[in-house]
């Protein structure tokens, strides 16, 4: 089956807004292709039933309202009817035959098969919530996802299953970011959820009274309102966001749409993942990463297993690790070395191998070879 003039469902785990990760990218890719995507944001519990949103050419954003108010209160049977009737009615409402249901999702719609499409995609990029999130993939014709490390979560699934990174998207691919410099200050930036769970906000907020003479700019929603990511709001993550605010030393951008990033980031010179990890808490990926090494600037990170081993970014290699404050110091005193033309030619490099559109086309080479 190509992946072209085909009617494909996607379901998604985080809503269409300004801020795009992969869920989003796939569908921006998918539309340019000539297929007509719907994207299905996470249910509601308020608002209409079902609102079919144009979003850009053969692009679709539908938002509904969920059927099950009861939530896991409600017997495991009377949930399976619910879900199953309000798939049938979101079927009804587009109205056309779906070729292709393609989840990201792993909390909901764990029966793929009672959609009427033609094939059925599970791509889990985030780690599997619920021992639940396997039926996805024994009702799927096939798997995709980001990471070995979430591949093993799913081995005993008899079911094709593949690896494909994440990607890029055009706006950093083909942005003309100009080579780095050094200059009198140093930028330094974060791109992202500021309210993620994972999020080291210790290790970031050591860091930030550390390093006086470094500037830091935090791109993403500082109210988790603003965010169509979704939040984990507490009083450690609302306390951090707080002490971002009142840093000298800090600039939080808020949110930005995904196509402005590049112009708000060309001028930084290291950026930062920096999440909380254990042997217990791997962090398999991060879709971010590819977009900062695109800029050819260093990246500093915790252990992100995927990165394993990898040239393209300074990364702690233990995930029970506790020495990211020096690393980002060890960094930050050598960015001559960290920013050279060399090593930033080999992560843009990197970074290209690896776009969205090339992502889209491996997986409509595996599929047809599927078939």
């Amino acid at each position: 089956m190509q992946l072209k003039n085909k009617r494909i469902l996607i379901l998604s785990p985080n809503y269409w807004g300004d801020m795009h990760i992969s869920k989003h990218h796939y569908a921006k890719e998918l539309s340019k292709r000539g297929n007509i995507v719907y994207f299905l944001n996470p249910p509601s519990i308020k608002g209409a039933f079902f609102k079919l949103t144009k979003e850009a050419t053969n692009l679709y954003v539908i938002n509904y309202k969920t059927f099950n108010r009861g939530g896991a209160v409600f017997p495991n049977l009377l949930i399976q009817l619910l879900t199953y009737l309000q798939i049938k009615f979101i079927e009804f409402k587009i109205g056309k035959k779906i070729d292709i249901v393609w989840s990201f999702t792993t909390s909901i719609f764990y029966q793929l098969n009672w959609f009427k499409a033609s094939f059925r995609i599970f791509h889990p990029v985030d780690q599997l919530n619920s021992a639940k999130a396997v039926e996805i993939g024994k009702n799927a014709d096939i798997i995709f996802t980001c990471s070995d490390y979430i591949l093993k979560e799913l081995i005993e699934i008899k079911k094709p299953k593949r690896i494909i990174p994440h990607g890029v998207s055009p706006g950093f691919i083909d942005y003309p970011f100009s080579d780095w410099k050094e200059k009198d200050s140093i930028d330094v930036c974060y791109v992202g959820n500021l309210f993620f769970e994972s999020l080291d906000r210790r290790e970031l907020e050591g860091i930030i009274k550390k390093n006086k003479h470094c500037h830091f700019h935090f791109i993403g929603a500082i109210n988790p309102v603003e965010s169509n990511i979704s939040a984990w709001v507490t009083e450690e993550s609302l306390g951090f966001v707080n002490t971002l605010i009142n840093s000298k030393n800090v600039t939080c951008h808020g949110v930005i749409t995904s196509d402005l990033v590049p112009e708000i980031i060309k001028s930084m010179d290291v950026f930062l993942v920096c999440y909380k990890s254990s042997s217990k808490n791997i962090i398999s990926n991060s879709h971010k990463i590819l977009e900062y090494l695109s800029t050819g600037r260093v990246v500093v990170s915790s252990y992100i297993h995927h990165y394993k081993g990898s040239p393209y970014l300074s990364m702690l290699d233990d995930p029970n690790s506790s020495e990211y404050n020096k690393l980002f110091s060890s960094v930050i005193s050598n960015l001559e070395y960290y920013n050279s033309i060399s090593n930033q030619r080999k992560r843009v490099q990197f970074a290209k191998l690896n776009s969205y559109e090339s992502n889209v086309s491996k997986i409509e080479e595996i599929i047809l070879k599927k078939d």
